[in-house]
């Protein structure tokens, strides 16, 4: 077992990744004469390649069952199984705008950011204010729509411990919103408007009897 620290993003998170890329950490394991280390001379023993996935409290896969996607002009929807979210800082993550996700090429184009704020909208529910911006809002024209049913996009975040496993413990994490965006790069020279409206949910089990963060989670 080899510890190893290292930093992303700069020194104090100056210059973040952007985690519409695939990072890896390429690693290599060699001789050091001060603690008379030999790296073991068997092929493939002593590299290998990491793939780095930085997480918060709110990012992961969020199930899209009730995540409703419209292209302006057709009269059914799409629909997604899931929707995976990816980090910005400790309280923002991003998603990619409608169908899209991180096997496309354009994806850098349509990213959606989410921000977790305190503010209650609901003391009842529970309900707490999101904010949503685009950092490419001159072309791909989004747009966070508001209505009497969803005056603001909002989440909310519950926890529960598992009667049979006390030791588990479950948050459960609902975002609703409602959005619209231009697809501009399918068909260069013409635009394409989508409407996404809905909710995206995720479960997310913690083994408290873990005292590393990143290893309770359930993944």
């Amino acid at each position: 077992m080899l510890p190893i620290d290292f930093t992303l993003g700069g020194r104090e998170g100056g210059n973040p990744l952007d985690e519409s890329e695939k990072w890896v950490l390429p690693l290599t394991i060699v001789d050091d004469d001060s603690y008379d280390y030999k790296a073991n001379p068997r092929k493939h023993y002593r590299k290998a390649i990491l793939r780095i996935s930085p997480f918060n409290d709110y990012s992961g896969s969020y199930a899209a069952n009730r995540y409703q996607i419209a292209m302006e002009g057709v009269s059914s929807t799409f629909q997604m199984n899931s929707v995976r979210s990816f980090v910005m800082d400790d309280q923002t993550i991003f998603v990619y705008a409608g169908t899209r996700d991180i096997d496309y090429l354009d994806r850098k184009n349509y990213k959606v950011f989410i921000k977790f704020t305190d503010e209650i909208i609901d003391h009842v529910f529970g309900k707490k204010k999101i904010e949503m911006w685009s950092d490419n809002t001159e072309n791909n024209k989004f747009k966070v729509i508001t209505s009497k049913e969803l005056p603001v996009p909002y989440y909310t975040m519950t926890e529960e411990f598992d009667v049979q496993k006390p030791y588990l413990k479950r948050v459960y994490i609902d975002i609703h919103l409602a959005y619209e965006f231009v697809d501009y790069t399918t068909l260069p020279g013409s635009e394409m408007k989508y409407t996404v409206n809905g909710s995206l949910s995720m479960e997310r089990e913690l083994n408290t009897l873990i005292p590393d963060e990143d290893q309770q989670i359930q993944w």
